[in-house]
């Protein structure tokens, strides 16, 4: 648990997209005042023409691209706002100890980088059963995959649940009363009646 509020902390601190997003922004206005001198240099005449345009294509073209890096990188960090929003919660909701009703994919995807199914043990020997989990901050984890594999259906259930002991709702449904037919489940005993439905109407 320790490790995983570790690695959402990580996530949360990582400013990286508010860094570049500087860096862009310090290029285009670097390449605004370079176009302002460029313009007062073939004002006062000491550039031509075909050099001014040359060099005003370049910076056109650098200013174009950092002007659409920017947007992209904007747009990213809007949508990382608001997965950061959703770690917070989740981190708020891990230190509580409070069971997690539904799972996120968006967070999920923000924490882990891949899972890799079967490995080898400590042992030497192959387990297909191992999960490795490898999060975005480096670390990994391993974790026995047979602890999350759901259980068969009414594989768990009592008997007395699965077959009830009421031998007088038996005797209705088969009135003959054999020990072999008491005990059918009642999903069974549904399955059984139009059988013996057909068997009543034969003459």
């Amino acid at each position: 648990m320790s490790d995983l509020l570790e690695t959402i902390e990580s996530e949360l601190n990582d400013n990286s997209l508010n860094k570049e997003l500087k860096k862009i922004t310090n290029k285009l206005r670097t390449l605004l005042k370079k176009e302002e001198n460029l313009v007062n240099l073939k004002l006062e005449g000491k550039i031509s023409d075909s050099i001014y345009n040359e060099k005003y294509n370049e910076l056109s073209l650098e200013k174009e691209y950092l002007a659409e890096e920017k947007v992209n990188v904007e747009t990213t960090l809007k949508s990382e706002i608001d997965v950061k929003k959703r770690l917070t919660e989740f981190k708020q909701l891990l230190s509580s100890q409070k069971m997690l009703t539904e799972f996120d994919r968006t967070v999920f995807e923000s924490i882990v980088e891949k899972i890799i199914v079967g490995g080898v043990n400590s042992d030497g020997e192959i387990d297909p059963a191992m999960l490795t989990i490898m999060f975005k901050t480096g670390e990994t984890q391993n974790k026995d995959g047979k602890q999350f594999k759901s259980k068969r259906k009414n594989a768990k259930l009592e008997s007395d649940k699965l077959c009830p002991q009421n031998s007088d709702e038996d005797k209705k449904l088969y009135p003959q009363g054999t020990d072999n037919t008491r005990g059918v489940c009642s999903f069974a005993r549904k399955s059984l009646e139009p059988l013996n439905e057909r068997d009543n109407e034969k003459p």
